[in-house]
């Protein structure tokens, strides 16, 4: 299931919130009655408080995984931004995810938008493995029942069905798709090991190794064009790179895809070559490559590059009608001090045992 959430939607419902969460009185509600109590309320769609717990403790284990991979216990009372909280910041937005979820699905019956079979099976089964694979913290204390999970999860799907209705009406049309053109090269790259100096002479590497990498792509180029290619050029690039690496050099083989308007470096001179035609590029200290064009017109990744520009146009136009749309429905409600009452107080994720970090599920995905 797409995330339908796009950047910039609701900037000032985001900033509103955090605003009204730094002051007045929490609510103490008891978990026990976190199914029946509405938190928010968005165009008649009722929004429960175990839902929006669920949704802001699931980012509460995520963000704290992340940083316990680098060993670093987060303080969710310490500023994110001035005068907003950690805390804050991750549970204003998860607020308004489910806020832009509970407007979509008010105007799913409007629109003539239902869930389909396959995606309610979709659901079904994505519950099935998250609520198998849940850590137990999130369980406790995220009201990670199957009732909750498959709520939240029919919500979204619901919601994304509703944002491709919203975009469908783009215009299609790709007047030049040479604009869109993308050419793969495969490289191999040198340079020299971090351990090797010069001598106080100046004329021998104290490694021994040849010190001038021109020298040294040179002489690759040279086996490449001797080679037999029916091998296929990424065997070639990686036996090549072994081959250097073995000898002393640091040496490594991939491949790029690159378009004429490609930022990096070596991008203009990739995109200038013809399939098979190749070019040596520096990169300073970095180290020098040798590219080989293996194809200067791949077909998928130009069929990538216009369906990203497809993507961007409905971005834009779900962007116009989602704002037409909230200026057309009466402003939502918070409940603040009930939503105050969800605080971090207890860390979900222990970075001092072994645990895979919880990351590829998204109460929105």
């Amino acid at each position: 299931m797409k995330r339908y959430l796009k950047n910039g939607l609701i900037l000032a419902v985001s900033a509103s919130m955090a605003a009204s969460m730094l002051t007045g009185c929490a609510k103490y509600v008891d978990p026990k009655n976190y199914d029946t109590t509405i938190v928010a309320t968005y165009n008649g769609w009722d929004i429960t408080l175990s839902e929006a717990n669920f949704v802001a403790r699931l980012a509460q284990y995520q963000k704290e995984a992340w940083y316990g991979y680098f060993q670093y216990e987060i303080n969710w009372s310490d500023e994110v931004d001035t005068g907003i909280s950690w805390q804050e910041s991750i549970k204003t937005e998860a607020m308004k995810e489910l806020l832009q979820t509970a407007l979509l699905c008010s105007k799913a019956e409007e629109y003539g938008i239902s869930l389909s079979e396959e995606d309610k099976a979709e659901v079904a089964e994505k519950v099935q493995t998250d609520l198998a694979s849940f850590p137990k913290t999130i369980v406790e204390y995220g009201s990670a029942t199957e009732e909750v999970v498959t709520k939240v999860y029919t919500n979204n799907a619901l919601a994304n069905r509703v944002w491709e209705y919203m975009s469908k009406d783009i215009d299609t049309t790709i007047e030049n798709d040479e604009d869109y053109r993308h050419k793969t090269c495969h490289y191999v790259m040198v340079s020299l090991p971090s351990s090797t100096t010069e001598s106080e002479t100046g004329s021998e590497p104290v490694s021994g190794l040849e010190t001038d990498l021109n020298k040294v792509i040179t002489e690759i180029k040279e086996k490449l064009d001797e080679s037999d290619k029916a091998e296929g050029i990424d065997a070639l690039m990686t036996n090549l790179a072994q081959e250097y690496k073995a000898k002393g050099y640091e040496a490594i083989n991939s491949y790029v895809n690159v378009d004429k308007n490609d930022s990096d470096s070596y991008g203009p001179a990739c995109f200038k070559l013809s399939q098979g035609e190749t070019t040596i590029y520096d990169a300073g200290k970095d180290g020098i490559y040798l590219f080989y064009c293996t194809d200067d017109n791949n077909q998928t990744a130009k069929q990538n590059a216009i369906n990203k520009e497809l993507d961007k146009r409905k971005d834009a136009l779900f962007n116009e009608k989602y704002k037409e749309l909230t200026e057309s429905v009466e402003p939502y409600k918070v409940e603040d001090r009930i939503w105050k009452g969800v605080n971090f107080d207890t860390h979900l994720y222990n970075m001092n045992k072994a645990e895979i970090p919880f990351s590829n599920h998204k109460a929105n995905s």
